[in-house]
């Protein structure tokens, strides 16, 4: 599908430049055709009208003509009485021209006598009929070779956009791809997490089912499995739809103090970091006004956090922000299990799980960092991860 779309892309393009390219073509053609043809319109008319004031006026010096003007003098029969050079035509040639000509109602135009082009104009004199003719083969063998070098700079060109948009129609059509592949990856992923709560309900409701008791106290540890993952994939439901909306939500912003936000954010870990024996210290500068969403704001500290205690089982966690470099930086380290060098680039992905068995046991999803991830692409942030295994993590978000 995407190969027929990047092809598709390509041949509009290649039409588009075709296009213009004729319309530069025929342009050209059309503006210089017309003006060189203004052009010898005005001189055949002022060679006319010179030899019929020469014609009334005996004193006036003979006019000097270009090699390609022919004037052609004519009786009131019609008939060929003098000619200002020697032609390239035929006399037989010239009174057929001139008997077409005179045929005529225009004063001007253009006629064709093989293999010559004559652009004409022709009037009236007391005593003569006189006719100007222009020899125009070397413009249209100029025009021919104008075309001759358009065609091949057309197909030159046309070589080369190909070249071009085949690659930035792969360039294009790259974020489709990686949206495809992530999509795919999303539903495996998906289709995975809902699958094992749900082979353990199976598997546990088939236990409760088969017994021949029906206490309560028999099947306690049954359903308290059962309890303990559909609470699971109730959480996973959450998350995914606050996935989505972080993912297509617009922005809707006001400006908020980010200080008092952060620190409003933190209260609710007060008593959960105390009773896991751990130490919280926060350096927040005062007074910090951003322009964000309160609310993803909030919920994005929230997963930082969760996930900073929920992997720290002793020591202290730091929460930093402060203006640097005209930014706002916001600090999160915690001193716990730490990440493996190969996984921090691929921590902000979904579902994607350094520890698999530990995350299942702890109840991770893999969905917090990758919506922490979108809220601050969200605010036009950029977000890093400084890790080593059993060293702590250090996430540093920029605004």
């Amino acid at each position: 599908m995407l190969n027929k779309l990047k092809i598709q892309i390509t041949i509009i393009n290649l039409s588009l430049m075709y296009l213009i390219f004729l319309l530069i073509f025929v342009g050209t053609h059309k503006i210089t055709s017309y003006s060189i043809e203004n052009r010898e319109d005005s001189l055949m008319k002022s060679i006319a009208e010179r030899e019929v004031s020469h014609e009334d006026g005996p004193g006036m010096k003979p006019m000097r003509l270009p090699p390609n003007i022919l004037l052609i003098k004519l009786d009131d029969k019609n008939q060929v009485v003098d000619t200002s050079r020697d032609s390239i035509l035929s006399y037989d040639e010239v009174q057929r021209l001139t008997a077409e000509l005179m045929g005529r109602k225009e004063d001007k135009g253009s006629i064709s006598v093989n293999p010559f082009k004559f652009q004409y104009y022709k009037i009236q004199s007391v005593n003569n009929r006189i006719i100007v003719l222009s020899e125009r083969s070397q413009e249209s063998e100029f025009f021919n070779n104008l075309l001759f070098s358009f065609a091949v700079m057309g197909l030159l060109s046309g070589v080369f956009a190909f070249i071009i948009s085949i690659y930035f129609a792969e360039r294009a059509i790259r974020p489709i791809r990686e949206s495809i592949e992530k999509q795919k990856t999303f539903v495996e992923d998906a289709s995975h997490e809902l699958r094992t709560p749900l082979a353990v309900i199976n598997s546990n409701l088939e236990i409760v089912l088969d017994s021949d008791e029906y206490k309560m106290s028999v099947h306690k540890k049954w359903l308290d499995n059962i309890h303990y993952e559909v609470d699971a994939m109730s959480k996973l439901i959450v998350r995914l739809l606050m996935l989505a909306k972080t993912e297509a939500n617009g922005k809707d912003f006001s400006e908020v103090n980010l200080s008092s936000i952060l620190s409003e954010a933190l209260l609710p870990f007060d008593a959960v970091i105390s009773d896991k024996g751990l130490k919280l210290t926060k350096q927040i500068e005062p007074d910090i006004m951003m322009n964000c969403d309160e609310v993803y704001i909030k919920q994005m500290v929230n997963i930082f956090m969760d996930n900073g205690i929920k992997y720290t089982s002793n020591g202290e966690i730091f929460v930093g922000l402060k203006m640097e470099n005209k930014k706002i930086k916001l600090t999160i380290t915690d001193t716990g299990i730490g990440i493996g060098e190969a996984d921090t680039q691929k921590v902000f992905e979904r579902f994607y799980k350094a520890d698999k068995s530990r995350n299942r046991n702890e109840g991770s999803m893999g969905l917090g960092l990758a919506i922490a991830s979108n809220i601050i692409n969200m605010h036009n942030g950029t977000v890093s991860v400084e890790s080593k295994k059993d060293a702590g993590t250090k996430f540093t978000i920029l605004f």
